[in-house]
């Protein structure tokens, strides 16, 4: 027989998620992006760049044999997609005997990092993200876990300043 009946389950998972909603502050999340052909240009495949010819259906025309103004003359375009989600987050500085165990657990080694706490809905985004935006500074991912009560119910990510 458990003590936690699945009541109190649900009422945990509910207020859980209400507080990330209530009390959280918004987290860009950018994910890696996709390479596609540029629609401006012609792609030569020998050398992986465009070959400076406009296609005749671009959004920039230009004169042949000079560079793409939407490529660069690259031949690909990366498009990043972006997310922003309320999460929980707070500048972690461990002094805590629980928070050094923490750190050691989850594999930080650094002295201050952003925990930011997430529906678990965004693991796979979180997991997958090239970098993350919060209060106009870029983050980037140490660990990501997933936490709950029998089920998990949110995401945990470590981040760490890129620009330290």
């Amino acid at each position: 027989m458990s003590l936690v009946k699945p009541r109190h389950l649900n009422l945990y998972k509910k207020y859980t998620l209400q507080l990330i909603k209530d009390l959280g502050k918004q987290i860009t999340v950018v994910l890696v992006g996709v390479k596609s052909n540029c629609s401006n240009c012609k792609y030569d495949k020998v050398t992986d760049s465009s070959n400076g010819v406009y296609n005749g259906v671009g959004p920039k025309p230009f004169k042949n044999g000079s560079v793409c103004p939407v490529c660069g003359g690259k031949g690909k375009i990366t498009t990043s997609e972006s997310k922003t989600i309320t999460a929980i987050c707070r500048w972690v500085n461990p002094t805590t005997k629980e928070e050094r165990f923490e750190q050691r657990e989850y594999g930080l080694d650094q002295q201050g990092y952003l925990k930011v706490k997430a529906p678990v809905d965004y693991y796979d985004d979180f997991k997958t993200a090239e970098y993350f935006m919060f209060d106009g500074e870029r983050y980037r991912l140490i660990n990501v876990i997933k936490r709950g009560m029998k089920e998990t119910v949110v995401t945990v990510a470590f981040l760490e300043r890129e620009n330290v």
